[in-house]
């Protein structure tokens, strides 16, 4: 774990897991000074999905290391504290300088946290957003990473979720691999089954089937998909939905990185070597990979100890995090829908980087200061907002903080009655993105009535807080917003997503409906995320993936 370490942005995947939402445990609420009357706590270092992360002293050894408390609601989940227990275990059995050394695992007043190596740096994923990286420190980087998983694999331990996050580059040039939290042994019978886990940009497709058997190759796919990102500036299958980006690897062959940059061509095809559909056409193992990078490199690998510190070229693009805009009474459902449609709306222009709304969720707290939030979140600004009822009118109001200076950078308020909410919401996007010089091209909206809008925001809203609970209880208001607009894709898209989950907690059967509906989205906005993520959920419940 890095200093400089977020690990807000990771979107790792396990099916049928309680949904990571805003509640924290008591630790990761209070930060104590003390955790088991053992680890003085000196920092926060970063928020994430499975929980939060601090920079602490060991008393006993007066070293300063990461310790990883796990969401107390999480702890309760099935399986989720045996895959914790086994991030510990599994991570001691791999020695190198190329893996994060984990230390122990302990409890304190309910909640489990485990204690890890605090490296010097930051992630790659931090390191990718920051700018290129030369074509040098790419090989560099995917050598050191194969070494790394090399000796997990002789170990006798998969990683399964190998992504830049998960890759640490330290001040001194050291590479290190950490989070072994979704790993499994090479003989665990779990590696298969149990539906597919972890991220869905670097994950291989035979871990999309669940009945398939997981190998080392599928480590290999995702280093294949890293360096393809170190080296292009994007990633094979980009995209902001997680089922659509898994399920298009399976439909189409990986793009060539001589479309996006002018690299060597043996690199070029073993990138392409390792993204292959097929385990078998990938590369051998790790230390084979390792030794095809090191024969295209233009100069020998350095020992580590010589590396050179790799420094990102400048980036000008901005990270924002819209928070979700406040709200009582019956607008609360309302203003969460709108907060969802106004993130997406902004993340139709590359020139930001928009942090999922699932992520500030767990990181912002109704009396927390905007700025702290965002700096959790490792943006440059937060814009924050409310929604209140004037008359029969709805007032939406915004405003831009800079994080660092706390300049106010734009505000504004958009009054409008209920149907004119949607049209606001793309207002907001785009007044926010111009006063960051930005701008966004939106689609025309067709734009419903007053009750349909109400109704397609607050059950949007709902569906994603019953998401991991069964959304069957959303599907009457998504079906009566349908008859009040047919032809309004994203609402017969969510309509299909709603169906979907509801047909794979209950096998009602309900699955060709939801892809006809999902079909019906995609005719009506052939562009539309909502509908080509509606279409892989239904295909990838049915076990429908080519």
């Amino acid at each position: 774990m890095t200093e400089d370490d977020d690990i807000g942005s990771a979107q790792t995947m396990v099916t049928r897991t309680p949904e990571v939402r805003d509640s924290v445990s008591s630790i990761a609420e209070s930060m104590p000074s003390v955790i088991a009357e053992r680890y003085e706590v000196l920092g926060l270092l970063g928020v994430g999905g499975m929980g939060r992360v601090y920079r602490v002293r060991d008393r006993r050894l007066d070293e300063v290391v990461a310790l990883k408390v796990l969401r107390r609601e999480l702890a309760d989940a099935p399986g989720v504290l045996d895959r914790f227990r086994q991030e510990v275990r599994l991570a001691r059995r791999v020695t190198s300088p190329h893996v994060v050394r984990t230390f122990d695992l302990g409890e304190h007043g309910g909640d489990h946290f485990l204690t890890m190596e605090l490296v010097d740096g930051q992630s790659l994923a931090q390191l990718l957003d920051a700018g290129p990286v030369s074509l040098d420190a790419a090989l560099r980087i995917a050598r050191a990473a194969c070494a790394g998983i090399a000796a997990a694999h002789d170990a006798g331990v998969l990683h399964r979720d190998l992504k830049p996050d998960n890759i640490l580059v330290a001040r001194d040039g050291r590479i290190a691999i950490t989070d072994f939290g979704i790993a499994h042994a090479r003989t665990d019978p779990r590696a298969t089954g149990e539906g597919f886990v972890g991220t869905p940009a670097y994950m291989a497709p035979e871990q999309l089937d669940t009945s398939a058997t997981i190998g080392p190759a599928a480590d290999l796919y995702a280093l294949g998909a890293i360096l393809f990102e170190m080296i292009t500036e994007r990633r094979p299958f980009p995209g902001t939905d997680p089922f659509a980006v898994a399920l298009a690897r399976l439909h189409r062959p990986p793009p060539d990185p001589r479309d996006y940059r002018d690299v060597p061509a043996p690199l070029a095809e073993l990138v392409l070597r390792c993204l292959a559909r097929d385990p078998a056409a990938r590369p051998a193992n790790a230390a084979s990979l390792a030794a095809l990078l090191d024969s295209i490199a233009a100069t020998p690998a350095p020992a580590p100890a010589a590396m050179r510190p790799i420094v990102p070229a400048p980036n000008t693009s901005r990270a924002v995090a819209f928070l979700p805009l406040r709200a009582t009474g019956d607008l609360v459902e309302l203003a969460d829908g709108l907060s969802e449609e106004i993130v997406d709306a902004l993340t139709m222009t590359r020139e930001l980087r928009i942090r999922p709304i699932t992520a500030v969720r767990a990181v912002h707290l109704p009396d927390r200061d905007a700025r702290e939030t965002g700096k959790l979140l490792d943006v440059d600004v937060v814009v924050e907002g409310s929604m209140r009822r004037r008359g029969e009118l709805v007032r939406i109001s915004a405003r831009a903080i800079g994080v660092t200076d706390g300049f106010q950078l734009w505000a504004n308020h958009f009054d409008t009655a209920p149907s004119g909410l949607l049209d606001v919401g793309d207002q907001v996007a785009q007044a926010v993105a111009r006063a960051l010089t930005v701008e966004i091209d939106l689609p025309a909206r067709i734009m419903p009535s007053a009750t349909a809008v109400e109704l397609y925001l607050e059950a949007k809203a709902k569906l994603r807080a019953q998401w991991y609970t069964g959304a069957a209880p959303v599907i009457p208001a998504l079906e009566q917003a349908r008859q009040l607009a047919p032809d309004h894709p994203g609402i017969v898209a969510t309509l299909a997503m709603a169906v979907a989950r509801a047909a794979f907690f209950t096998s009602d059967g309900g699955l060709p409906r939801a892809r006809a509906l999902a079909e019906q989205a995609i005719a009506l906005a052939p562009n539309s995320g909502e509908a080509w993520f509606a279409l892989g959920l239904a295909q990838l419940y049915a076990n429908d993936v080519p």
